[in-house]
């Protein structure tokens, strides 16, 4: 019979020779304390979300079987839902917001082909920003609380653009079938909102297929990563969808207006309807600079060219 020392030890140098867990396939980092947009940005006095919450300090990224998991790290931990009614209909936090979180979108554009002037240099509908024409993203990694209806949402208002860019010109019910066929391969091809989340303390992980990220995600590749407030609550007129001069509404996310707001970020500027909501930007260049030029034109980073 093994003595428990032999046993000991022979569990020892089992750990000794056990392969090392995987490392990120790549690391990039974001300032602490720069979650105020374009430097005026103020958190909403209700106290939900609270500083610091939306203040993102690294994105990293994992290699795993079937795809790539990415990491976000905030700078204080994520706020859980709970059992609180925030529903008319009785649904609770937990229940409208099943993932873990809920008071963050994190959009996570990537460039992959890297080629000047292939992919799309418009955000997802809310961000207020636009991306340059070098840099422009190929996929977005859409990390929301309310995914399935995030994607509804998306799908609704690309068709709404489409059909702008068309008014004056008339339709046959074909041509309409194809318009829509049209957008939601654009949607599927295009952005992918991830419900395989986990979250634990002040860091999200979430997994992205290779079916959606043929390869993974690369250190060559591009990234861009845009945190925003989530806007659980959105109360959208499905009709004012197919209004010729309604306003376009964001995807899910929290409005920036003047003064010190309790519903809505503050530190807004006066007639300036096209100031960025962005709480919190990893991109080239220097945030607060590239927040407040208008339009505001980003360009993604790309891992393997950031200076350790």
């Amino acid at each position: 019979m093994r003595s428990p020392l032999a046993a000991v030890a022979l569990l020892v140098a089992a750990c000794a020779h056990a392969p090392a867990a995987p490392g990120p396939l790549w690391t990039l980092e974001d300032p602490a304390g720069d979650d105020h947009g374009d430097g005026d940005l103020t958190y909403p006095g209700r106290g939900e979300p609270s500083p610091g919450e939306l203040d993102l300090l690294t994105l990293r990224a994992f290699r795993e079987k079937g795809g790539t998991t990415l990491e976000a790290v905030f700078a204080r931990p994520v706020s859980r839902p709970d059992g609180r009614l925030v529903s008319s209909t009785g649904a609770t936090l937990m229940q409208v917001a099943p993932l873990g979180f809920y008071t963050f979108n994190l959009d996570v554009y990537v460039d992959v082909d890297r080629l000047p002037g292939s992919g799309r240099t418009d955000a997802l509908p809310g961000r207020k920003i636009a991306f340059d024409p070098a840099g422009a993203w190929d996929k977005a990694i859409v990390l929301t609380p309310r995914p399935a209806e995030a994607r509804s949402l998306l799908r609704a208002l690309w068709k709404r653009e489409a059909r702008r860019e068309r008014t004056g010109r008339s339709r046959s019910a074909r041509e309409e079938e194809a318009l829509e066929e049209q957008i939601e391969q654009e949607v599927e091809r295009r952005v992918f909102f991830p419900t395989r989340v986990r979250v634990s303390g002040a860091s999200v992980r979430f997994f992205v297929p290779d079916a959606f990220l043929p390869g993974g995600a690369g250190a060559d590749l591009a990234y861009a990563a845009v945190v925003t407030g989530a806007d659980l609550d959105l109360r959208l007129d499905v009709r004012g969808l197919f209004t010729k001069d309604a306003p376009t509404p964001g995807l899910f996310v929290m409005p920036i207006a003047p003064g010190h707001r309790m519903d809505t970020f503050g530190g807004g500027r006066i007639d300036d309807p096209d100031q960025p909501p962005v709480v919190d930007l990893l991109a080239a260049g220097k945030q607060e600079e590239l927040l407040l030029a208008r339009p505001a034109v980003v360009r993604p980073v790309v891992p393997a060219e950031v200076s350790p």
